[in-house]
């Protein structure tokens, strides 16, 4: 390709990249700004703290570990993602005394594959069997009592550390008799900075600590996220439970919270690499146009260079 056609092409190819906002390299000499203003990822994804707890193909980890929901027609949480067939209300199973007659129903919750499972009466206090097809059955309780979904949780509060700077932030949340006997039934969001709400902790896989004193949850915040980490500084959390299957729900929680951790921490900074620049907007119609322009400008001008002709653009 001869060189009257080289540079402008050349020239064209530096503008249009400066128009799309690509940033590639190095964390030394690329620097992604995640945060919202106050050292928060606008999108700061967690991805859920107890994922590895919840089963593929089961009852939720606090009912599959003994706790006991109150007395009613919800059973239990079905967590049906990795069953060998899709599940359905017709393969299910219950076994127990007072079961007889008893019709299940599958109820959608959020998430692929996790159902509520409701009764279509209250359903006795009791130990019951819960089977989905040919999978080994699983051991459900019901309470005594029939308690009212809890309006206030809480306190919540940062668990002290006698480190300065951790790699997760954890959370004590207070739980009285009514949050615990509806822990087999609640999953937990989060927001942090006012950011979109994300799954923190999915329905009845909360860590549950109990002893004399009371119980409390436990829930761990990753420093870094998916999409960048916590700065330095204060930060407000706010707590959302949700009850599977009720209408009335808890009142979110707030809490303001401090990351002792500096700004140039290596291990703050989320992995550089290659992506379109966050705070690029997309290419609008008028500032395609005006590029074309600049560009046609461009090559006119090279043109007239080489044939010694006056040319002005205007």
């Amino acid at each position: 390709m001869s060189e009257r056609w080289w540079g402008p092409i050349r020239g064209m190819g530096l503008v249009w990249a400066l128009v799309s906002g690509v940033a590639c390299g190095s964390s030394d000499d690329v620097s992604l700004d995640f945060s919202n203003g106050n050292g928060a990822p606008d999108d700061y994804q967690l991805g859920g703290q107890t994922g590895s707890l919840v089963p593929g193909c089961g009852v939720a980890p606090l009912s599959a570990a003994g706790s006991s929901v109150p007395a009613g027609d919800a059973l239990a949480i079905l967590y049906a993602g990795d069953c060998p067939e899709p599940a359905v209300a017709a393969q299910l199973a219950l076994a127990g005394m007072g079961a007889s007659g008893v019709v299940l129903e599958l109820v959608p919750l959020e998430g692929d594959g996790v159902f509520l499972v409701r009764a279509d009466q209250s359903l006795a206090s009791g130990d019951y069997q819960l089977a989905l097809g040919a999978e080994s059955p699983s051991d459900v309780r019901v309470g005594d009592e029939a308690l009212a979904v809890p309006l206030q949780l809480g306190p919540l509060a940062l668990a002290p550390t006698s480190a300065t700077c951790v790699e997760r932030l954890r959370f004590e949340l207070t739980l009285d008799d009514a949050a615990l006997a509806y822990a087999p039934l609640s999953r937990f969001d989060v927001s942090i900075d006012g950011g979109r709400e994300q799954l923190w902790v999915d329905y009845g896989a909360l860590p549950i600590q109990s002893s004399a004193e009371g119980s409390r949850g436990w829930l761990e915040l990753p420093r870094c996220g998916s999409t960048g980490c916590l700065g330095e500084g204060t930060h407000r959390l706010e707590l959302r439970a949700r009850v599977a299957g009720e209408g009335l729900q808890p009142e979110p929680l707030e809490l303001t919270f401090d990351v002792h951790c500096p700004r140039d921490d290596a291990s703050l900074e989320p992995e550089a690499g290659c992506s379109l620049a966050g705070s690029a907007a997309p290419p609008t119609p008028l500032s395609i146009a005006a590029l074309w322009s600049c560009l046609t400008w461009f090559v006119l001008r090279r043109r007239a260079r080489r044939a010694e002709l006056p040319l002005r653009c205007t």
